[in-house]
């Protein structure tokens, strides 16, 4: 089969109108519905950049490769930093081991199955924060030209586009008109 394969990392960005897991994350935390977080590491590629990407695949991609498009590994305390910095909301001070979390983990999955509604903390949330999360998008840079924006500006377009929306409030503080240089 002539054909090359995108492996997007999570994908976040503005225009998130099916609030997918980043926004989900994003309206939790900036309304101050999270009282702790989690260790742990993720990669999220701006959506932009991956419809980019997936455009110079069909235009440059080599006939059975497969292409990994993602972003930057980020912490989650430099995710709660960041989120706070942009929207200013207040930051979560508390980070449980991934030990205590895998728990909790368990017990909002027993809890879901009970209630019949999902929590936000599952085993598999978990498992995507601890999972080894860097990916290297190098070989999609090289062959396909593939470009990431910095991920505090994704952040700040998101969390700006969210705000236009009114899907979340801001606190006093806020700076989503910052360039991502300031962020």
């Amino acid at each position: 089969m002539d054909a090359s394969v995108v492996f997007p990392t999570g994908i976040c960005g503005p225009n998130d109108f099916a609030n997918g897991p980043v926004s989900s994350f994003l309206i939790d935390y900036i309304e101050e519905k999270m009282p702790m977080g989690i260790e742990g590491y993720f990669n999220a590629v701006d959506v932009r950049d991956l419809a980019d990407g997936c455009i110079a695949c069909t235009e440059k991609g080599r006939k059975g490769e497969g292409y990994i498009m993602g972003n930057e590994l980020v912490s989650m305390r430099e995710m709660f930093d960041l989120v706070s910095k942009i929207s200013g909301c207040k930051n979560v001070k508390t980070i449980l081991p991934i030990g205590i979390a895998k728990l909790l983990g368990k017990c909002c999955d027993l809890a879901g199955k009970i209630t019949g509604k999902p929590g936000r903390m599952t085993s598999f949330a978990v498992y995507n924060m601890a999972r080894n999360n860097n990916f290297s998008y190098e070989k999609a840079e090289k062959e396909l030209g593939y470009k990431v924006r910095p991920f505090a500006r994704t952040m700040q377009e998101e969390i700006g586009w969210m705000y236009n929306e009114g899907m979340i409030s801001l606190k006093d503080g806020a700076r989503v008109n910052w360039s991502a240089k300031e962020v």
